[in-house]
């Protein structure tokens, strides 16, 4: 595909100075519509040294976000409204006539409509990232296995997976919420700035007492409430495990771990 350079300049979000270090443009086709991605040279080939030392661990999860070490939590995007307007635009698409020219108008509302829903996320995550990015200098998180945990229960029409309606749902939240996006937006984002991004073994941190590092399933006794057996350390469960995720970060994977027998 042609682009004309005369029309660089009048790109929105895009300075005059640049125009003269573009490398390579890359144009795509998305929900018909196209975007043109440009790579442009700033000249700078050295990491900046970082002299923040302030280091946070943060525990994502589905009812909250982002729950960080420092008692901050970060509350999903709301998409309700946009998640029904998709909806409504699948119910569209379903009821035209195949190959007619209605279907192929509703198809590009459908589209247009998965874009920006994904748009606005990825403008959620961009935000939080930076903020976390431009703040700390050390940032830790766990080294989850995303894939694994959203795999669809295995079962068959004789024998269904028991609770599989739930597994669907919680991996559906998981997926929304985008937890591998964030990660990678918050790691290129640190190290551009001199920064430092951990990622350390997830097992128990939400079950350690962050004050005793007694471990135990009885410790969390509802999904925000951290209360610990063994000292009587209370605390929102998410805040003790990001706690224990910068403490892993800076200290190593077993700091404050205490098994319970």
């Amino acid at each position: 595909m042609y682009l004309p350079k005369v029309g660089w300049v009048k790109c929105k979000g895009l300075r005059e100075d640049f125009v003269g270090k573009i490398k390579t443009v890359t144009v795509s086709h998305e929900a018909n519509l196209y975007h043109a991605a440009l790579l442009i040279d700033d000249g700078i080939e050295t990491v900046p040294v970082c002299t923040n030392t302030n280091a946070i661990g943060l525990d994502v999860g589905v009812s909250l976000v982002v729950a960080d070490s420092e008692g901050g939590m970060t509350k999903p995007l709301d998409l309700v409204h946009e998640l029904t307007r998709l909806r409504v635009r699948a119910q569209q698409l379903s009821r035209k006539k195949k190959g007619s020219k209605n279907r192929a108008k509703a198809k590009v509302k459908l589209a247009k409509q998965n874009l920006r829903i994904a748009n606005m996320r990825k403008d959620f995550l961009h935000k939080l990232s930076l903020q976390y990015a431009e703040n700390q200098g050390i940032v830790v998180v766990e080294d989850l296995k995303i894939k694994n945990m959203t795999k669809a229960t295995k079962g068959t029409v004789e024998t269904p997976a028991k609770n599989a309606s739930a597994k669907r749902g919680l991996n559906r939240s998981i997926t929304q919420q985008s937890w591998g996006l964030f990660f990678e937006l918050l790691e290129y984002k640190v190290k551009a700035r001199g920064g430092k991004f951990v990622k350390v073994d997830p097992r128990h941190t939400s079950q350690t007492c962050n004050c005793c590092g007694h471990v135990s399933k009885e410790n969390r006794l509802t999904q925000a409430k951290f209360v610990c057996t063994a000292c009587g350390h209370s605390v929102n469960a998410d805040t003790n495990a990001a706690k224990n995720i910068r403490d892993r970060g800076i200290h190593g994977s077993n700091a404050s771990l205490k098994i319970a027998v």
